[in-house]
Parts: C-alpha cells; sequence; structure tokens
C-alpha cells in the first residue's frame, strides 16, 4: 500500500489515504499478486520469484541457477531488481506469503519443471527433495519411490512416519497397504514413546 501511495510515514505518525474503491484488493494475497505481476514483467524475472518460492532457504545460487535454467549472471541480475523491488530481502522472499501467491501464479508446467529440476539437484538431500514431490506432478511410482527414499533419512520416527504415509497416496495395491500399516505403527509407535517421557502425544483433550 505504500508503493501506492495510500500509506506513508512523515517522520513521527504513519499516515492513511484511503485507495479509490474499485481498486481495493479484497484480501492481502490480492496486493502481493498485483505488486508480484508488477515486478514480474519479463520471463527471468517470473522464472526467479518462481524458484525461490518453493525452495528451502538454504538453497544456493548452484541450486537456484539450476532449477530456474539461467546463468549465474542473468540470475543474479534477476535477484537485484527483485531486491530493488522489495520482493526478495539478502536473497530470501520478504514474506512466507510471497512464496504461497508467487507459487500459484507459476504455469503449472512451469513449477512442475522446476520442482523437478530442483528434485535432482537435491538428490543427496532427502528431505528437502520430499518437500518438493507434490508440484513436480511426477508419476505415482516416481514420487512414491522419493518418498520411501526420503522417509529412510528422515530425523525422527514421526517423520519417518508422515513420509511412509505421504508414499501410500502414490503407491497403490500391496504396496499401498505396506506403507500405510508401516506409517500408522510409526505414528502408534512415536506417540507411546512420548508418553514414557512425559510428554504429550498428541493435543490436549477438549
Amino acid at each position: 500500500m505504500a508503493r501506492q501511495g495510500h500509506l506513508w510515514n512523515d517522520g513521527s505518525l504513519w499516515r492513511w489515504r484511503a485507495p479509490p474503491a474499485d481498486l481495493m484488493p479484497v484480501t492481502v494475497e490480492a496486493l502481493i499478486e498485483r505488486a508480484l505481476r508488477e515486478v514480474s514483467g519479463t520471463e527471468a524475472l517470473r522464472d526467479t520469484l518462481g524458484a525461490h518460492a518453493p525452495l528451502p532457504h538454504t538453497a544456493d545460487q548452484t541450486l537456484l541457477a539450476a532449477v530456474v535454467n539461467l546463468s549465474p549472471e542473468a540470475l543474479a541480475g534477476a535477484q537485484e531488481e527483485l531486491e530493488r523491488q522489495a520482493v526478495l530481502l539478502r536473497g530470501q522472499l520478504t514474506h512466507p506469503l510471497y512464496s504461497e501467491v508467487a507459487l500459484k501464479g507459476l504455469d503449472p508446467e512451469r513449477t512442475a519443471g522446476m520442482a523437478r529440476r530442483a528434485i535432482a539437484a537435491l538428490e543427496h538431500v532427502p528431505q528437502e527433495m520430499a518437500a518438493l514431490i507434490d508440484e513436480a506432478r511426477l508419476d505415482p511410482p516416481a514420487a512414491a519411490a522419493l518418498l520411501i527414499r526420503a522417509a529412510k533419512g528422515a530425523g525422527n520416527a514421526a517423520q519417518h512416519a508422515r513420509l511412509l504415509g505421504r508414499a501410500a497416496q502414490y503407491a497403490s495395491g500391496a504396496q499401498q497397504l505396506h506403507l500405510m500399516v508401516q506409517a500408522v505403527q510409526g505414528l502408534r509407535d512415536g506417540g507411546a514413546a512420548l508418553g514414557r517421557a512425559g510428554l504429550p502425544a498428541g493435543p490436549p483433550a477438549g
């Protein structure tokens, strides 16, 4: 709203000028969508913004360049422009909602392509790779296999069980049943372990 001239600080107080009724977006997401649309005038900017949205905050320039399919120089130029427009701050999106809105604004096929390239680049980091499976729109057997692999490297029993549960959604037949049973047993055993430690296994009743 400050960028559009409706909100400003005179040095001591915040001031507000109501925008015309027909120009006021009805949600915060609509405001962000408009702002992102205004700063994404080129394919390089759109793709750079789209690559930042699903990737973990730890993503380095090499991973981003591979995902967005740009040269390191072109990526740096696009990031510099997005920082100038206050969409990025120190290499990260300035707010989680920017990530959510940016993903919705991308063409599904373009999003899937970037997610697949990210998965290939994150092959050695199964937990981060697993977060991109849905966006990648992989064949169900391939998605199930990647999630099972990610579960093997899970940091705890609950995470392991949740990843197996996700894998079951992509599996079928006997494999699906086996994964579902493993996931339920993992969650049950994890809850029992918390109980033995004197910690709540779930949200308080009521």
